[in-house]
């Protein structure tokens, strides 16, 4: 008997469409609908979530049903939250209860050994808080684990308990014992000792005597409490079995069991749906969980549910919620194909320096994705924008500096009625100057070109053969006109009113609160308070750390107890924020912190921009990172931009599987799916196939219209492109409306058109066979 038949009150499924609303901040009142096919009768009575884990115990899952035999996998399928704590940072037998006041919260077996448990909150089930242990164990002697644990609201008491699976004594041996223990709570800070809650006098573990309980699970029926726990048979094969009791806290009357047929089951999780009990288990038959099913807890049918999962919990929610989850589902499907979210340029570039100039926006950066690691460096480009969304840059700002390994480029600074500009050239600081911020620069001093291994114009001058060490200047000129030059390994100093040479006598090394390699320096001030940002680490592990001073640019420096402001975000999957700056928006106490993502590893990086927020008393807040931007900072009006509806190419690559360097949690795969040239996500790119040697792609309006203009930004643009851009009105026949023969370098390639169509179509003539973004208006 089919189980939407046994359960008597679930609906027949029918295929639904969801549609869900993706804001981009490229446009705050644009939207793009996005189509999500799934398996949930949204008009069923009954909605059931599934929280468990997969075999790598690297986070929790969920997923969502209104049968119990077909789940939807939600969050894109990825983990709603990963292991950030314990001392093995495990996510094991997942278990989530929503509290009187609304408040989701989630228990997990942190790891294998060990007094303590996993613990976080959400109110949506999508975003949680910040994870912490609790020490359930702490007080219990000879204990060795913590497994498994629950949490059940105490209703005759008015208080929560969260219980769970200890050993005491050596693991599966005699003089052992498997017990069910259990904690209460009202408010889940302060927790009562540790009592028993169901014991039988036997060892756990799978060998011959061992018949201790674990994997409790309590459910409420009327004013009788059932316990379901397994039990492992005098096997390695277990089974589950139940009591009952008038309290959740016992006393338990005799055992029934085991729950058949069953060839080995754990981890049970009971509801009731119209009158039948259905537990839900983890079996070791099969890699799908189980459901059984009785009216009476005697007789039992099974049936296997198509979700691959390891142990968790089942509970029912809202429809309301059920619908939250499934959008958020939908947007997450689109998001996790593009784990680089909206990057500020539609470029991979790091070390970023931005500022704001005369009413434009700059950003000088190291031009990345040039697939040589960090042998060489794209040239140098200045990224320009009047609202901080719609980005361009044409030739070089440096010419003497193509062709060079050029890296982490300062803001520009205006001093002595010039801008002068500090890249790291070939591994050496160098100053340089032009009469304004676009360029074109030069260097400041010696020659105008550079050799290597360096020349006499670096910033920092040295006898050594060497050369002089140093790397990621950061300029800042204090209220009275003092200019002070920041570099790697946290060293700082006076720069001379020349702005090209250093006051020797005052350099100084920044002691700080934490130690290792540092490179990528921030300084900046507000309302009266130095500070000064650090790295640490690299690739995966970059961090940024700080301290503050009011006495001087030179510190001394105050480091706060926490001094971390950017770290790793496993639950966004934002790695090794690094290398990069603060800014302001003048007139304004808005500022930002723009870093670098550790992207596709290597030098292939690209850069995000979040708020920078501060405390009363001026420490600054850990940065809430996020990949979606910042959106406009100088609203500006453009025109209507039109609706791709469809796409066509001559080809896609294959899926790159991105490898970690330091962080065996790193997991990323890049997908080149054409849409994303049309997504308004400067992340996500469209890339021909290798070895395609006449890549096009077609952009289809859906219907016949009136086409004024093409932007297309290319995939490393900074080593130009050439292109023929061309236009039909029924996809056969076509015309030439744009483009360029010879190979240009600039960001977006835009084209003026008076034309009708219904089909644009690019194909590329010279340069790299990709695309990050299409605008047709």
């Amino acid at each position: 008997m089919k189980i939407a038949k046994a359960l008597g009150m679930f609906a027949i499924l029918l295929p639904l469409s969801v549609k869900v609303n993706a804001q981009r901040n490229s446009n705050k009142n644009e939207t793009a609908n996005y189509l999500h096919s799934n398996k949930i009768d949204l008009n069923a009575k009954k909605f059931l979530l599934f929280s468990y884990f997969t075999k790598q115990a690297g986070g929790a899952y969920l997923a969502l049903s209104t049968d119990g035999i077909h789940w939807e996998q939600l969050n894109g399928g990825q983990p709603v939250i990963v292991p950030q704590v314990g001392s093995e940072k495990l996510m094991r037998d997942p278990g989530i209860h929503q509290g009187k006041d609304g408040v989701y919260r989630m228990v997990w077996t942190s790891g294998w050994k060990g007094k303590d448990i996993g613990y976080a909150e959400s109110r949506d089930l999508i975003h949680w808080g910040q994870q912490r242990t609790i020490p359930v164990g702490e007080h219990i002697d000879s204990t060795n684990n913590c497994w498994a644990p629950e949490i059940f609201f105490n209703d005759q008491k008015g208080e929560y308990m969260i219980y769970w699976s200890s050993n005491v004594g050596p693991w599966k041996k005699m003089g052992s014992e498997g017990r069910i223990y259990y904690v209460t709570t009202k408010d889940f800070n302060a927790f009562s000792d540790p009592k028993i809650l169901f014991r039988n006098g036997f060892p756990a573990g799978g060998a011959p005597g061992n018949n201790g309980p674990i994997d409790a699970f309590i459910y409420k029926e009327g004013k009788r409490y059932i316990i379901f726990y397994k039990k492992d048979d005098n096997s390695r094969v277990p089974n589950v079995y139940y009591r009952t009791g008038k309290t959740p806290e016992g006393e338990w009357g005799e055992e029934y069991g085991p729950i058949k047929p069953s060839t080995g089951d754990e981890g049970p999780s009971v509801l009731k749906v119209n009158g039948r009990y259905c537990m839900f288990t983890d079996p070791f038959e099969s890699d799908s969980a189980f459901v059984f099913m009785s009216r009476d807890l005697k007789n039992w049918q099974r049936e296997v549910t198509d979700l691959k999962m390891s142990h968790g919990t089942v509970i029912e929610i809202s429809r309301e919620t059920a619908i939250k989850l499934l959008n958020y589902n939908s947007s997450a499907n689109v998001r996790n194909q593009n784990p680089f979210g909206n990057a500020l340029v539609p470029d991979m570039i790091a070390d970023a320096s931005i500022q704001e100039i005369n009413g434009s926006f700059y950003c000088y950066a190291t031009t990345d994705g040039y697939d040589q690691g960090l042998k060489t460096s794209g040239p140098p480009v200045v990224w320009k924008s009047k609202d901080f969304v719609h980005w361009s840059f044409s030739g070089s700002y440096f010419p003497a500096a193509v062709g060079q390994k050029y890296w982490a480029p300062s803001k520009a600074v205006a001093a002595n009625g010039r801008y002068y500009i500090y890249p790291t050239v070939n591994g050496f600081m160098y100053p340089a100057v032009a009469d304004s911020p676009d360029g074109s620069f030069k260097l400041a001093k010696g020659g105008g070109n550079f050799y290597l291994p360096f020349t006499p114009a670096t910033l920092l001058q040295s006898k050594d053969a060497k050369g002089p060490a140093g790397i990621d200047a950061e300029v800042f000129t204090d209220d009275d006109g003092q200019p002070y030059v920041f570099w790697q390994r946290r060293f700082a100093a006076k720069l001379n009113r020349d702005m090209v040479s250093v006051d020797t006598a005052s350099i100084i090394q920044v002691s700080t609160k934490r130690q290792g390699y540092s490179e990528g320096p921030i300084f900046f001030k507000r309302k009266g308070i130095y500070y000064y940002l650090y790295t640490l680490g690299g690739d995966e592990k970059y961090q940024y750390a700080y301290g503050m001073s009011k006495t001087s640019p030179l510190g001394p420096f105050e480091f706060p107890e926490h001094d971390i402001i950017a770290t790793t975000n496993y639950e966004r999957q934002i790695f090794g924020p690094g290398h990069g700056c603060v800014f302001n928006v003048p007139g304004t106490d808005n500022y930002y912190f723009a870093y670098l993502e550790f992207g596709r590893g290597s030098t292939n990086r690209q850069t995000y921009v979040n708020k920078l927020e501060f405390n009363e008393d001026g420490t600054i807040r850990p940065v809430d990172l996020t990949l979606d931007g910042v959106g406009a900072l100088r609203p500006m009006l453009y025109e209507k931009r039109l609706k791709v509806v469809d796409s066509r190419t001559s080809s896609v690559r294959p899926d790159l599987v991105i490898k970690p360097n330091k962080d065996s949690l790193f997991r990323r795969t890049e997908s080149f799916d054409p849409r994303f040239a049309f997504d308004e996500a400067n992340g996500s790119r469209w890339m021909a196939a290798m070895g395609d040697s006449t890549p096009w792609i077609i952009a289809d309006l859906g219907k016949l219209q009136r086409l004024k203009r093409s932007e297309v930004y290319f995939v490393r643009p900074t080593a130009g492109h050439a292109y023929l851009l061309e236009y039909s009105a029924d996809g056969k026949t076509w015309r030439p409306s744009g483009g360029h023969q010879q190979v240009i370098v600039k960001s977006p390639h835009a084209d003026k058109l008076n034309i009708k169509a219904r089909y644009l179509r690019i194909r590329i003539l010279g340069g790299v066979n990709g695309i990050w973004e299409w605008h047709i208006y």
